[in-house]
């Protein structure tokens, strides 16, 4: 009987490690859509976190490429990500284990929807930059 519980259990286990996102599904979920200088899209997915009133917080992101856009920076693929929360403006750095190459999100927080400008910033300063829209888990049209 308990070997039947243990391969239940791995069986359980390998069928989440297949998932092609990182995204919990626990956790609150933001939909993303990214677009360049020119207004066309160029990413979309999902990231998850809960954003505090203030303060640091941490999530995760699953984003993929739309189109054949140049230039966007590690912004597609899966990933951690860590923010803060200063009043109404959140940032948000989806590498932060990077010094380089990063993709940082700068928005406005308003009635569930994080509107700003992404910046691919690396040593020599920032390397692309276009939108942002993240719909957070209570938005409604």
């Amino acid at each position: 009987m308990k070997t039947v519980f243990v391969l239940f259990v791995i069986g359980i286990l390998w069928t989440g490690c297949k998932k092609n996102t990182i995204v919990d599904p626990g956790v609150a979920q933001w939909h993303y859509t990214a677009q360049d200088s020119a207004g066309t899209t160029i990413a979309t997915g999902t990231m998850s976190f809960f954003l505090p009133d203030t303060g640091r917080f941490e999530g995760q992101w699953s984003l993929q490429k739309t189109g054949n856009p140049s230039h966007i920076g590690p912004q597609t693929g899966d990933g951690v990500l860590v923010g803060f929360v200063n009043d109404s403006t959140v940032s948000i750095d989806l590498n932060p284990n990077k010094v380089d190459d990063n993709v940082t999100l700068v928005a406005d927080f308003a009635h569930f929807i994080l509107r700003g400008k992404w910046m691919w910033v690396g040593y020599p300063g920032v390397l692309n930059e276009g939108t942002f829209t993240l719909l957070g888990p209570g938005y409604e049209d």
